[in-house]
């Protein structure tokens, strides 16, 4: 710039423009056992302040449960943050105990140095591995007792993936039941039942 009498000056100043915290690599999803792993990358330009970074899950119950805040982890959770080198975070969390079955949503935020923040969330669908139950016959029987179990499952099991196997006293397996069919020689039942499950029983074509 320069005055009426010719006499000027000049200056030359920079900044730096800081966007805000990025988070990415969300996991998991869609649907998953109750022992997978929780995790996120947080990311930015000059650096994420550690202890802002928060984690929050929503359980199929629609508490909100505190996972990891102010640089702790919380309600029993536990796992790891590693620096990725690259001014942020990779969060993962070993989910103790197990989650429920349902669909779980999970929030996570952090701030960086100058104030700027972000979040993110993400759900994922808790399948449990199918249960049997009822087995019988147990403990002393008649020769000819008839073979039962029940199997429910959180969204449906699949008569493919159905199996039954007898161990004989002399230690020699037999197949009865395999991808939902009954072997030669065998005879019985599989029922769908109202628990996502297969109520089977099983007709012996010889005195046991």
């Amino acid at each position: 710039a320069e005055d009426s009498r010719g006499a000027g000056d000049s200056d030359v100043w920079s900044w730096t423009a800081n966007q805000p915290p990025v988070v990415v690599g969300t996991a998991p999803s869609g649907i998953v056992g109750p022992d997978t792993d929780i995790s996120f990358t947080i990311t930015d330009d000059l650096g994420v302040d550690f202890y802002t970074i928060d984690l929050t899950l929503t359980d199929p119950s629609s508490s909100v449960v505190d996972v990891f805040s102010y640089g702790a982890w919380l309600s029993g959770w536990d796992g790891t943050v590693v620096d990725d080198g690259s001014n942020g975070y990779v969060v993962t969390v070993t989910t103790t105990p197990a989650m429920t079955s349902g669909t779980w949503q999970a929030n996570a935020s952090a701030s960086d140095s100058f104030g700027e923040s972000d979040s993110d969330g993400w759900s994922w669908t808790v399948n449990n591995a199918p249960v049997v139950t009822g087995a019988s016959p147990s403990g002393i029987t008649t020769p000819n007792a008839q073979i039962a179990f029940t199997t429910t499952d959180d969204f449906g099991s699949n008569t493919d993936e159905l199996s039954l196997s007898l161990t004989t006293p002399d230690g020699f397996s037999i197949d009865i039941i395999t991808a939902g069919q009954f072997a030669s020689g065998w005879t019985g039942e599989i029922n769908q039942n109202t628990s996502n499950g297969f109520d089977v029983t099983v007709t012996t074509p010889f005195v046991m």
